[in-house]
């Protein structure tokens, strides 16, 4: 198995409000970092399972540099890296304005009550 990889526990209540609480999210999800890669490679890589959409693939890695790791190792285009991002976009279309972007967290200083 590719180091450095898990499967996703996915989504629960729990998970959802912890992040609106906290602002933050909930472990795993805090150092999960997902590559999203073509479904038809994936026998060409000792992964885990998870998630295929589409026909894409996402695979869950426990922290930023294994994930980048990844990326670098194999050849965009041939392999079918698509993106990746920090974890699920679910929680980044729960609540937008605690982002920066797809790989980064804003750190906020106020609760989330303030922002509404």
């Amino acid at each position: 198995m590719v180091k450095d990889t898990f499967v996703c526990p996915g989504l629960s209540m729990d998970f959802e409000e912890f992040y609106i609480k906290n602002n933050k999210l909930p472990k795993p999800c805090d150092s999960c970092f997902t590559v999203l890669i073509k479904s038809n490679v994936l026998e060409k890589f000792d992964l885990p399972k998870c998630a295929i959409k589409n026909d894409t693939a996402t695979i869950c890695f426990n922290n930023m540099s294994a994930a980048q790791r990844f990326v670098a190792s194999i050849d965009l285009k041939k392999q079918g890296i698509i993106s990746w991002r920090k974890c699920c976009p679910y929680y980044q279309e729960l609540i937008p304005m605690l982002w920066n972007n797809t790989k980064e967290l804003k750190q906020p200083s106020k609760k989330l009550t303030e922002f509404n």
